[in-house]
């Protein structure tokens, strides 16, 4: 059935604009404004040049849970900062770092002047983000990072099951705090100790501090953009479902959330109720602040292609860099390599300045067309090919090996790239397309695609049959891609694989809003069903060629070869008073009503580095 393309483009308008308001962050939020007596700091060293002083503080952010379920309770961290004798902003980069109490403050004085002259700015370094090692009640052996995490996930999930949740159980919250209190400190200090102000923040962080980036960002109104590191973690449940149906198998450096059987839980009613609290697209609608999204090509914890699942949703301004042949232990080094990219984007946005801008879609054929607003110094594609599976992981230097090719303008002055990419012989391939900015002051990237895409640990149905080796489960006595849905059409409780009873097998709808055009198509077919009438509308919340809305709704049981219909976004509407174009395929390809005849729209989605 066909909604009316005048009543859609109402609710989405009303949905938008609900969307811009900030959203009460619950119990992350609860427990960063909970009052703490213990907050406290005292300054350890101070060192004054003609250039800057350099601040070494004792900081106490909090108290966290009780001597009866851990050994430290009071978390303490080394805080330093870096002030410029003159400071030219109002605002201030603070670095999430992590490290073992007990330890000696890292030593950035060899970084100080360079750092107090380029950016007029308080820089301040934050460490043991978790405090750690932490000895549990009942164990032996103390933890440390990811081990922390996911026994306290494990603890929120069984208050959950007893009834009783305790939603602070998470030790993402006293992360959260800790760069709170460390954004107070630096206020505080400046001000007494410069007169100057600090209204606002660029907070960053690698791996679990760039987890408490996210997070932050989304609790603390001085943070003006963020940059989180190595953590492609949103949509949890789908990232770690992704993942499984990839490699067979949780990455190995996952091990401590798989030994606890975090990831399958993901998914109950306290696995959804634990990723309302630590998943920051949780939180989506908070994240209106400029973001610069840094990833690692190689990175063990999480799927190259993962930013697909979440980047077109995020609102306001993006830049997204996935950094080729490196691992997950990029985030770990502080030299002038990472430190400088940080320092130009922090003085970009102090100062209110504009990044350069860029677009990019994925054609029907996977090429990737590439639009910048301002002449780059270079566009590359990457490419990088696993000839035995789907895995990019890059250990100790070793992993598939990323190569680039130059990529001219599509024609003299369009400012268009297109990157065609060759399916490999065998394998998989995976590719994105690099655009560098003024000699490498802006690096940014595409998300990165994988051709063929096919996951081959796919099991749709359940049956233990990966879907490359599944048989006839949809009774039509035909081994097709219908098999792989669903589980149990006459509801007898025994799945459609095993069961006598004969019947027609209902397919589940797949949810597409958010994804692009094609990559939507394809889930679609993947199901045994037919894409129906698209309808193209503006819209001033998803990027142009991405789905808007779709009927059937998703999860709806209906039967192969039904067909689901879409609408998909041209972009932004125009200003009021200039009418807007739609228009509506049907069939082969009609179009009816498209703006100046130009046909068909295609592409399989534009993400917006606005």
């Amino acid at each position: 059935m066909r909604k009316s393309c005048l009543k859609n483009f109402l609710l989405i308008a009303i949905f938008s604009s609900l969307l811009s308001f900030y959203i009460y962050a619950g119990p992350l939020e609860d427990y960063v404004n909970l009052p703490d007596s213990s907050y406290t700091y005292t300054i350890t060293t101070t060192e004054s040049s003609f250039t800057h002083t350099y601040y070494v503080v004792d900081l106490t952010s909090q108290t966290w849970r009780n001597s009866s379920e851990v050994n430290r309770t009071l978390w303490k961290h080394w805080l330093t900062i870096i002030v410029p004798t003159s400071i030219t902003k109002t605002k201030g980069l603070l670095i999430i770092s992590g490290g073992n109490n007990g330890s000696s403050a890292t030593n950035l004085r060899d970084y100080a002047q360079y750092i107090a002259l380029l950016t007029g700015a308080p820089v301040a370094l934050l460490e043991q983000v978790p405090n750690q090692p932490l000895l549990f009640a009942g164990e032996s052996s103390s933890r440390t990072e990811d081990e922390i995490i996911a026994y306290s996930f494990d603890k929120y999930l069984q208050t959950y099951n007893e009834g009783n949740p305790d939603p602070y159980w998470p030790v993402l919250l006293p992360m959260v705090k800790s760069a709170v209190r460390a954004m107070d400190t630096i206020q505080e200090i400046v001000l007494n100790n410069h007169s100057k102000t600090i209204n606002g923040f660029v907070v960053g962080g690698a791996s679990k501090r760039g987890w408490t980036t996210w997070l932050t960002g989304a609790v603390d109104s001085r943070v003006i953009a963020i940059v989180p590191i190595v953590i492609d973690v949103l949509k949890m449940d789908i990232q770690m479902d992704h993942q499984y149906k990839c490699y067979g198998f949780f990455s190995e450096t996952l091990t401590p959330y798989n030994e606890l059987h975090i990831f399958e839980r993901m998914r109950t009613p306290g696995g959804y109720a634990l990723r309302q609290i630590v998943d920051p697209y949780s939180y989506l609608s908070n994240y209106t602040m400029p973001k610069y999204i840094i990833n690692a090509c190689g990175d063990e914890f999480f799927l190259p292609d993962s930013s697909r699942f979440y980047y077109h949703e995020l609102p306001g301004e993006c830049r997204l860099k996935y950094t080729p042949n490196v691992g997950h232990s990029m985030g770990d080094s502080l030299d002038l390599s990472t430190v400088y990219p940080l320092i130009t984007y922090f003085n970009s946005v102090a100062t209110g300045g504009s990044r350069p801008n860029y677009s990019w879609q994925f054609l029907p054929d996977g090429s990737i067309q590439v639009q910048v607003s301002t002449n780059p110094t270079s566009v590359k594609l990457w490419e990088a090919v696993n000839p035995t599976a789907r895995d990019f992981r890059y250990y100790d230097g070793t992993g598939p090996t990323w190569t680039s090719t130059n990529l001219s303008e599509t024609s003299p002055g369009s400012k268009t790239y297109l990157a065609t990419v060759t399916p490999p012989t065998s394998g998989w391939k995976a590719y994105m397309v690099e655009i560098n900015f003024s000699n490498g002051s802006y690096v940014f990237t595409t998300d990165i695609g994988i051709t063929p895409y096919m996951r081959p640990y796919d099991d749709l149905d359940g049956d233990g049959w990966m879907d490359p080796e599944d048989t006839d489960d949809d009774c039509d006595l035909i081994p097709d891609e219908n098999d792989l849905y669903p589980w149990d059409t006459d509801n007898d409780g025994t799945p459609n694989y095993l069961d006598d009873t004969p019947g027609i097998c209902l397919v589940e709808v797949p949810y597409v809003v958010g994804l692009p055009e094609a990559e939507a198509t394809t889930d679609i077919l993947g199901t045994g069903l037919f894409v129906g009438n698209i309808t193209y509308i503006c819209d001033n919340t998803f990027p142009a060629g991405v789905v808007v809305n779709q009927e059937p709704t998703a999860g709806t049981g209906v039967e192969p070869g039904t067909s689901v219909d879409l609408w998909i976004s041209t972009g932004p509407c125009p200003p009021e008073g200039e009418g807007t174009a739609e228009g509506i395929i049907e069939g082969e390809g009609v179009v009816e009503g498209t703006p100046e005849g130009e046909g068909i729209i295609e592409g399989e989605g534009v993400a917006e580095g606005t």
